[in-house]
Parts: structure tokens; C-alpha cells; sequence
């Protein structure tokens, strides 16, 4: 269960931090994309005006870059930039561990709303829990029951 959690984790804080690589103002027609950080090989591709890809890190003078085909390639600095991507932008939250007695728990706290994972089977340790650290201040967005047995879910139903 905690491996599966901090997989999660892990997975949505790459998303929520994706930048894109455009091209800079001023800056018309396309780049080319190349396959290594230098233009000693053919273009593999270009980004045209209008269009980014995702940023895959930089070295001196490129930016590299995620294909949409998957490969990796690279486009000059001089000409491109690199920005915040407005679709992964989120807000702050945060993903609490608890001990409900019979494994862990957690809740995902996004602010104004929240995930409960497996409950426990008390009541109490959940309720506490929250009261402590006043995270859950209207219905719950989502439940999830990581199995059929009766005490991931118990204190859920209270």
C-alpha cells in the first residue's frame, strides 16, 4: 500500500512540474530538432511557431526535448525557450500517512477537497487523525478500498 502511494506521488509530482519548450518571440518559420546537442547529425524533425514539446533537461546551448514519437531530441537555446506548461499547473496539496491499525491509510489533501484510501477499522483513528490536522472540511471527493475486506472500509462507513 505504501509503495503504492508513493509511486503515486512521485508520478503526479513530474506531471505537476512539466515545463515545454517553444519557440522564442520574434522567432518565425521552425527549429529544427536534432538527435544529439550539436548539429554535426541530420534534423530528426522541427518544432514550428505556435507549437512546444515537453522539456527533457538542457546542456549547453539545447534544450532537450520529448518527440512525439517518443525519442528524445534536442533544439538550439538561442532560438527557443523554455516555459511552464498551463495544463499541469495544480494547486498545493498533500498526501498524509496513518497508521489505522491494520495497515496504512491515507488521505490526499487538495485544498478544498480530499481522497480517503482504506479507512482502517476504527473509527477514531481516522476521525483523530483529521481533527488534528483539520483537513477534511466537507465531503470526501473520492473514496478508494484497496481490498474486499471488511477493515480497510469500517471506519469509512462512519
Amino acid at each position: 500500500m505504501r509503495f503504492a502511494m508513493i509511486t503515486l506521488l512521485i508520478a503526479v509530482t513530474f506531471s505537476a512540474y512539466a515545463d515545454r519548450v517553444e519557440l522564442k518571440p520574434g522567432v518565425t518559420g521552425s527549429v529544427n530538432t536534432r538527435p544529439t546537442a550539436s548539429t554535426d547529425q541530420d534534423p530528426i524533425g522541427s518544432l514550428p511557431q505556435g507549437e512546444s514539446l515537453p522539456h527533457n533537461g538542457s546542456v549547453s546551448f539545447w534544450h532537450g526535448v520529448l518527440l512525439p514519437d517518443g525519442r528524445d531530441g534536442f533544439v538550439s537555446k538561442r532560438l527557443t525557450q523554455v516555459v511552464e506548461d498551463p495544463a499541469t499547473e495544480t494547486a498545493d496539496w498533500a498526501v498524509h500517512f496513518i497508521d489505522v491499525g491494520t495497515g496504512d491509510g491515507a488521505i490526499i489533501d487538495m485544498g478544498d477537497r480530499e481522497i480517503v484510501i482504506d479507512g482502517g477499522n476504527f473509527v477514531n483513528t481516522m476521525r483523530n487523525y483529521n481533527d488534528d490536522h483539520d483537513l477534511i472540511q466537507s465531503p470526501i471527493e473520492l473514496v478508494i478500498v484497496t481490498h474486499v475486506e471488511t477493515h480497510p472500509r469500517n471506519a469509512l462507513a462512519h
